[in-house]
C-alpha cells in the first residue's frame, strides 16, 4: 500500500522503470530498423536474385543435354569451323 511517506520513493521507482522501458523499446526499434536496412532483401533485389538462381538452374539442367546432342552430331567438327 502506498502512503504519503513513501510516495516520493515509489514515484522515483516508477520514473526509473519508465526510463528503462523507454530505453529497451528504443533499442529494439533501432535494432529492427538496422536489420531491415542492412543487406535487406527488398522486392527488387529478391527478384534479381531469383532470376539469377533460375538462370543458373536452367543452365545446370540444359548444359549436359546440349553437350550430349553435340557429341551425337557426326558433323560437329565442321559446325565449329567459321
Amino acid at each position: 500500500m502506498i502512503n504519503l511517506s513513501n510516495l516520493e520513493e515509489v514515484t522515483q521507482m516508477n520514473k526509473d522503470h519508465m526510463k528503462r522501458t523507454i530505453g529497451v523499446v528504443a533499442g529494439a526499434v533501432v535494432m529492427l530498423l538496422s536489420f531491415s536496412h542492412q543487406d535487406g532483401c527488398d522486392k527488387h533485389s529478391a527478384k534479381a536474385q531469383g532470376q539469377v538462381i533460375a538462370t543458373s538452374a536452367v543452365l545446370d539442367r540444359l548444359a549436359p543435354i546440349a553437350v550430349a546432342q553435340f557429341m551425337q552430331d557426326h558433323n560437329r567438327v565442321e559446325s565449329l569451323r567459321p
